[in-house]
């Protein structure tokens, strides 16, 4: 997951932020042919707009963070040791049913 984001073909080229009350604009340069791919998607979506796909973005990205966060955690609260199974889950044996 590390580096993910900044690599040169992260969407997000230059941010610019500026706060507005309680919100903020964020803006980001993305390549033309991603564009119209984003657009597209939030066609299917029923996203309306470029800030409604940037929010959604911007959403998810938190959600991961997020995820990734608690699985650090946990590693660190078990280190070497396996976590236990939550309740009523079993261990999967290896083999195809």
């Amino acid at each position: 997951m590390k580096g993910r984001f900044d690599n040169a073909a992260c969407m997000t080229d230059c941010i610019r932020m500026s706060e507005s009350g309680t919100t903020e604009i964020w803006q980001a340069r993305v390549p033309a042919d991603l564009a119209r791919l984003l657009l597209d998607d939030a066609r299917i979506l029923g996203l309306k707009g470029r800030s409604e796909v940037v929010r959604a973005a911007l959403q998810l990205l938190h959600q991961e963070a997020r995820e990734e966060r608690m699985a650090q955690e946990i590693d660190a609260f078990y280190g070497a040791e396996a976590a236990p199974l939550p309740t009523g889950v079993v261990a999967d044996d290896g083999t195809d049913e």
